[in-house]
């Protein structure tokens, strides 16, 4: 299984979720079109925001990264 990374959501409103989760001030009060060469890797996932755990490739609609290491 390789490494995964997933690229922010378009959507503002859940662009603006992952923002806050992340705890990074310099990413405050950017939005969707700002975040597009960010990405975050599938360790920041839990698995049960995962489509496919085995593969780890493919998020839920609604998945958040929750597991951030400060």
């Amino acid at each position: 299984m390789g490494i995964s990374f997933f690229s922010f959501p378009k959507q503002d409103q859940r662009c603006a979720a992952w923002i806050q989760n992340v705890r990074r001030a310099d990413l405050l009060g950017r939005n969707s079109s700002d975040m597009k060469y960010f990405k975050f890797r599938a360790i920041h996932f839990e698995n049960t925001q995962f489509k496919n755990l085995n593969e780890r490739n493919s998020l839920n609609l609604k998945a958040v990264p929750t597991l951030i290491n400060i």
